[in-house]
């Protein structure tokens, strides 16, 4: 959850909201587009879950919208192990291409999704708890999913979802540049926007009355302790997006989590870069050995 900054200066109350949850543009970068001209299509329709109970309701079953489209890709021998692909906020599934050829080499099969309002997908608006029901249904559909990697709000999502609904061959986790829940995007609009303890407080009340919780309750360190999967983070501490910092406290709050911290990759970077992207492969592939 992010947003351009000065839409959400012009608003109040639930308009905020939705303009919080509402990405500005969709990723049309042909670099990234052009390894889906490679997959095999796996769309499907869902509805989205744009209101819900909160912590109590963390799958967001509160409130259903209409049904969307959803685009999916899908790499590799439908018999082989798959592992779930989550861009970041205003990208696109192809943005995480770079890490298609290492995860297939060691038998794993991959499977991008554009998430709701991105990409090919239907949707105006997103956030966390309906992304990360998006690839537990991606998952389903794929069948033998047994892993999960996101970028940026992504990892997230993907973050959220081994924490309260893995699907259920889930056996590790990989994140790259993620944030530790949506205050973080938050505190940095507030700061650009020059915001007073009144309007911040107004945006609070209206995204509790949204989501059922407290913003901060979304923050992983109030959650991140049910994570019982290996969980493997990569971080740029150069990353002017989001800062090192919050990849430290994804650390302190998922129990025997592991963060790889890199130097000058910044935020997009790190998807593009060929070493981390053997070290994300062999890493799944001593934890679950698909061949």
């Amino acid at each position: 959850m992010t947003t351009d900054s000065a839409s959400m200066n012009t608003v109040t109350g639930d308009d905020s909201v939705d303009a919080f949850c509402r990405p500005n543009l969709r990723d049309r970068s042909p670099r990234d587009l052009r390894i889906l001209e490679s997959a095999q299509p796996l769309h499907f329709t869902r509805r989205q879950f744009l209101r819900h109970g909160g912590l109590g309701d963390p799958e967001g079953r509160g409130v259903e919208g209409p049904p969307i489209h959803i685009a999916a890709y899908a790499w590799g021998d439908p018999a082989w192990p798959a592992v779930t692909l989550a861009h970041g906020w205003e990208m696109q599934a192809g943005r995480l291409g770079r890490l298609v050829e290492p995860l297939l080499a060691r038998g794993f099969r991959v499977i991008g999704v554009d998430l709701p309002a991105h990409g090919a997908s239907e949707g105006e608006l997103l956030n966390v708890v309906d992304a990360a029901a998006t690839l537990r249904e991606a998952a389903a559909l794929a069948g033998n999913c047994v892993a999960g990697i996101g970028h940026s709000f992504g990892g997230l999502s993907t973050l959220w979802l081994a924490a309260h609904a893995p699907p259920p061959g889930w056996r590790a986790v990989v994140t790259l540049g993620a944030s530790s829940g949506p205050a973080y995007p938050l505190r940095q609009t507030a700061k650009a926007m020059q915001w007073d303890a009144a309007r911040t407080a107004d945006f609070e009340r209206a995204f509790e009355r949204r989501f059922g919780a407290s913003i901060d309750q979304f923050t992983i360190s109030r959650w991140g302790e049910r994570i019982a999967l290996p969980t493997l983070l990569f971080h740029d501490r150069q990353d002017a997006v989001i800062g090192f910092d919050e990849a430290e406290a994804i650390t302190a709050a998922v129990p025997g989590s592991r963060l790889v911290e890199t130097q000058g990759l910044g935020h997009i970077s790190l998807t593009r870069n060929a070493d981390i992207a053997e070290q994300v492969a062999d890493f799944l592939a001593a934890i679950i050995n698909p061949r």
